[in-house]
């Protein structure tokens, strides 16, 4: 059976559970593996300026934004204030004096919240009975998009993921939120918007969780119109526009075999969807990849074979040079 990257908003929200669950992990010692494996997508993104880059690891009981240089030393936690609550999937304002982030709430259910590049003025920005997750900035930094999980589906593992995924925008401020696409898809990768604004990207697997394969989709911020940018032959995950938002990179099975490991590459593709290239050989499970503001290089985060920890790695725009900055360290915690 093949394996998946760890980029499905249902298994970044199953994880919830297990925090839920982390006072009784406290009580039997194993505290710090359950974090280890409960802070969801290891989504980690560079700051607008490019010398730091923000994730969430696993801090005590619960999970922390940090942030790292660019080469992957110095790292250091946003001094939020305490609270019973995990932050995740957290990304920087586009004048870097802000960040959005996911917040754990009552059970299983998750909400955007917004606070100051130093940790201040904390604001909870939605309020749904839903798991919403995934946050990033508007070009002008006045709205957040996020994915929003609508229900509980039992799966044949008996388990119960949120499903039922669409995409969001919201005003800073809690306001003028909308539903922009009406799909109810099983699963999503992060949602980000084009530089230009006039557009969102984002991977979606069908409402039916029987499909093995993920489209690459882009929909029209103002008349909701949705564009599905690959055709569904094969696992296409995690785009992103590149800076002057000519190109898209994104994560992709195609021409592999997805049950020898190593089955996803790096590729990229025009806005339309066209002359998509393999960038990658590297046969790795590599997931995630975000350019630096400049264009020249992207960072992608690597999945050890523990399917546990992972890594940072950073490539240049054109696929070559290829390194890791920073070991499952900076991601997992000490």
């Amino acid at each position: 059976m093949s394996k998946k990257p760890w980029d499905g908003l249902n298994i970044l929200l199953g994880a919830l559970l297990a925090l839920w669950l982390l006072a009784g992990c406290a009580s039997s010692g194993d505290t710090g593996r359950a974090a280890k494996e409960s802070c969801g997508s290891p989504r980690a993104l560079p700051s607008p300026d490019g010398s730091k880059i923000i994730l969430a690891r696993p801090a005590g009981r619960f999970c922390a934004i940090y942030t790292v240089a660019d080469d992957g030393s110095d790292i250091h936690g946003v001094p939020a204030p305490g609270t019973n609550a995990s932050r995740m999937t957290p990304s920087y304002s586009p004048d870097g004096r802000q960040i959005a982030f996911t917040q754990t709430a009552d059970g299983d259910r998750t909400h955007i919240h917004v606070m100051n590049a130093d940790g201040t003025d904390i604001r909870q920005v939605t309020h749904s009975e839903h798991a919403d997750t995934y946050p990033a900035f508007s070009p002008d930094g006045s709205q957040i998009v996020f994915a929003r999980a609508h229900r509980h589906r039992t799966d044949f593992l008996a388990r119960t993921p949120w499903v039922d995924v669409d995409v969001y925008v919201v005003s800073l401020d809690g306001t003028g939120e909308q539903r922009l696409t009406q799909e109810s898809f099983y699963d999503m990768s992060p949602p980000y918007f084009s530089p230009d604004g006039t557009d969102i990207l984002f991977a979606a697997s069908p409402a039916s969780a029987n499909s093995p394969n993920r489209r690459v989709y882009r929909v029209d911020v103002k008349s909701r119109t949705l564009h599905a940018l690959t055709d569904g032959s094969s696992f296409d995950f995690d785009p992103v526009f590149s800076p002057d938002g000519s190109t898209i990179a994104f994560m992709s099975s195609r021409g592999q075999d997805r049950s020898v490991p190593g089955g996803y590459e790096v590729w990229t593709m025009d806005r339309t969807g066209a002359n998509a290239r393999e960038l990658t050989h590297a046969r790795q499970f590599f997931m995630l990849p975000y350019y630096f503001p400049d264009g020249r290089s992207l960072l992608v985060v690597k999945e050890l074979p523990d399917n546990v920890h992972h890594e940072i790695w950073r490539m240049d725009a054109d696929g070559k040079n290829l390194r890791r900055i920073a070991g499952p360290e900076v991601l997992s915690g000490p």
